[in-house]
């Protein structure tokens, strides 16, 4: 099926964004070349017929909030959606999209000033109210907690109506940080100005970094190190999803595709250089993680789970027949008469399933089992 006209749903709030312009522009002049049509829909206040769309639309960035709104109008008249620029997975596996890896975006920026020395890390400047703040934060927070060598203070301050006093409530403890994370370039800037008023130096006293892809970055003094994401990639390759959602319609399979990013490092890090891109990934030592973090699999009964699981996925239908019969009380002679098989291929079988699961017995895997599954025969609906 082809569709001659694209809908892009946006909202007016965004148009003047960097990442809206890039993704727009990058989709129509690609639409253009395969003599196609991108028709932007501005989202405001006004009704909009959500049932005369194409069957397939795509739909830019903007809060959580808009998004639920209109994720939810397009679900209800059956619409299939292609998020352009942001990850789908808060909204539900049947939606289409591509985005920068924010997910790999967040880590690779905390193992960097990890890397560089600055390990006490603050989060300053992040939005309950936008998804892709709350992404960026929670794997900042996860990677932090994981690869911190000492504990420290909460590190978040989140903001809603008054950035400014969120950026005061900082300063007021920046002693407690080495370095900060913002969620984009204007608040970092903000932060900047306002550290210099304080007395606090970057990057002498704070490390500063953000996502961003806006030149005034460069500019700034000091200049901010930052995640620059390629936009106008996003706009460049959705079409080619938003294809592929129209030609399977009937089906419920979804994509996902990342477009990478690049670490742009600059004064406000000491234009220290960036481990290669697979030495920062490596440097996750396992053998270093504190005993805590492996504690799951040290558990005794755990570790007789993923045995006992271990042997149960590599058994077939005639595997748990026998199981069932060994649970009743059944010898290899009258299991063989019943299955209709040599008592020779009786023991085979269950020698195997032994081996699999760590045991020498039967009295030591009907232990292993009930130890795990409890009392009964589980395989009696076998």
């Amino acid at each position: 099926m082809q569709i001659s006209n694209i809908p892009i749903i946006s909202h007016p709030h965004y148009k003047t964004s960097r990442v809206y312009k890039d993704i727009t522009e990058s989709i129509c002049s690609h639409a253009a070349r395969s003599r196609l049509t991108a028709e932007i829909i501005l989202i405001d206040k006004k009704d909009i017929d959500w049932g005369t769309l194409p069957p397939a639309v795509i739909v830019t960035p903007g809060s959580i909030s808009y998004l639920k709104n209109v994720i939810y109008s397009l679900r209800q008249v059956g619409k299939r959606i292609v998020l352009a620029g942001l990850d789908s997975d808060a909204f539900g596996i049947d939606i289409s999209c591509i985005s920068p890896g924010r997910y790999f975006d967040s880590f690779r920026l905390i193992r960097y000033l990890q890397y560089c020395g600055r390990s006490k890390i603050a989060l300053v400047g992040f939005r309950k109210d936008d998804i892709t703040d709350m992404i960026r934060h929670s794997v900042a927070i996860n990677t932090i907690n994981t690869f911190s060598e000492s504990q420290y203070k909460d590190p978040s301050f989140f903001w809603n109506k008054d950035l400014t006093a969120c950026l005061e409530d900082f300063l007021s403890r920046a002693g407690d940080f080495n370095a900060v994370v913002c969620p984009n370039d204007p608040v970092a800037i903000r932060l900047i100005r306002l550290c210099a008023e304080h007395g606090v130096a970057i990057p002498g006293d704070l490390y500063m970094a953000s996502f961003s892809i806006m030149r005034i970055s460069s500019f700034i003094k000091p200049g901010i190190t930052t995640i620059a994401m390629d936009f106008p990639a996003v706009g460049r390759h959705i079409l080619k999803i938003f294809q592929y959602v129209v030609d399977n319609l009937e089906s419920e399979i979804a994509l996902k595709i990342y477009v990478p990013s690049s670490l742009v490092v600059r004064r406000s890090t000491e234009n220290k250089p960036e481990k290669a891109l697979d030495s920062v990934i490596r440097s996750y030592n396992y053998t270093d993680i504190d005993k805590s973090n492996t504690a799951f699999l040290e558990d005794d009964l755990v570790r007789d789970t993923l045995r006992l699981e271990n042997c149960l996925s590599r058994r077939d239908d005639l595997d748990l027949k026998i199981l069932n019969y060994l649970y009743k009380g059944l010898g290899y002679e009258a299991i063989a008469e019943k299955l209709f098989i040599s008592p020779g291929g009786i023991r085979y079988r269950i020698n195997k399933i032994y081996k699999d699961a760590a045991v020498s017995s039967r009295i030591e895997f009907e232990n292993l089992e009930r130890e795990v599954m409890g009392t009964g025969n589980p395989f009696s609906d076998s």
